[in-house]
């Protein structure tokens, strides 16, 4: 007995006998002998791309010719991605340690295999079209605008500063982190600090600072918070040199103060 068998342009059929894989029917008009063959037929949409049966890795590993044929086999080591293209447009990621088959025929689909751990910065070019993947893209992304700069780290290591621009890394096998600092020279106030001077007067007191990070990985290591630390080394060191002063030697010796207090922030913040 046999049993006429359709395939659409869209469509590809597994055919197995006596839970065999025999063959991938391409488009066309078969007639395929049934009478206790045991034959049972898979059809597959191919516009839906990803090949999903119990057969996938069957055929990449036992019958590869047939996979060439039919499919754009995508598979990845444990340290890589694979950005995928849909007729020369970026479409997904895939991450590592990873086999995909995509049926040939819909549209073309190409692919690049790239060393995440090797290669851990996302190229410039890839960076809108990646951003566009959100958190599938398998990257990390920051923009650093003029005035600041960057710091990035990997699985907690200083890898390299940053200067302004737009960066993506590939957080797949590592962990990525960008802390970003200001270096521009910003003012800080500390405003109504009430001080009890050498003489038992109480004075309120308003302190205006100027400072720049001149190092940022010095700053960033050293405080979670520069603004907040800085901050409070302003309010202690104002206490300090102004506590040991009467009320007469403060309205005085307004620079020398001012020297003084620097000096005392200075060796407080070490940045």
């Amino acid at each position: 007995m046999y049993r006429r068998i359709l395939v659409g342009d869209n469509e590809r059929v597994l055919l197995i006998r006596k839970k065999r894989l025999a063959d991938i029917l391409a488009p066309g008009e078969y007639w395929i002998f049934t009478l206790g063959r045991g034959i049972e037929l898979q059809r597959h949409n191919i516009q839906a791309l990803v090949f999903t049966s119990e057969w996938a890795d069957y055929l990449v590993n036992q019958r590869p010719e047939l996979a060439a044929r039919f499919f754009t086999v995508v598979e990845t080591r444990d340290s890589q991605v694979a950005v995928v293209y849909q007729d020369g447009k970026l479409a997904r990621v895939i991450g590592p340690g990873k086999r995909v088959l995509f049926w040939r025929g819909a549209v073309n689909v190409t692919f690049d295999a790239v060393d995440a751990r090797e290669a851990p910065e996302v190229p410039r070019a890839l960076l809108p079209a990646l951003a566009r993947l959100g958190s599938a893209s398998g990257a990390t992304f920051t923009t650093i605008d003029e005035g600041k700069r960057g710091l990035l780290y990997i699985d907690g290591r200083k890898v390299r500063e940053l200067e302004a621009g737009t960066y993506g890394f590939w957080n797949v096998v590592a962990n990525v982190r960008m802390d970003v600092l200001e270096i521009r020279r910003q003012t800080l106030e500390v405003t109504g600090q009430e001080i009890l001077t050498k003489d038992k007067v109480t004075i309120r007191v308003n302190v205006s600072a100027v400072y720049e990070v001149v190092d940022i990985t010095a700053a960033n290591q050293g405080v979670q918070d520069v603004r907040a630390y800085l901050y409070r080394a302003l309010q202690v060191a104002v206490r300090q040199s102004l506590g040991k002063r009467t009320l007469e030697e403060v309205l005085a010796e307004k620079t020398d103060i001012d020297e003084a207090v620097s000096a005392e922030v200075r060796s407080e913040m070490k940045v």
